[in-house]
């Protein structure tokens, strides 16, 4: 199951969650701990 669909979903991520992942990274400054997936997407 979806093999290519989540590489695709990751490819979006990383072209148009950078202001999300940013935004999320705001709201939470001091638990970055609670979402693991944004480290890997700050690349």
């Amino acid at each position: 199951s979806g093999g290519v669909d989540s590489l695709r979903a990751a490819t979006l991520l990383k072209q148009q969650g950078h202001d999300l992942i940013a935004l999320h990274m705001r709201l939470l400054p001091d638990s970055p701990g609670l979402c693991p997936g944004t480290a890997s997407l700050r690349r």
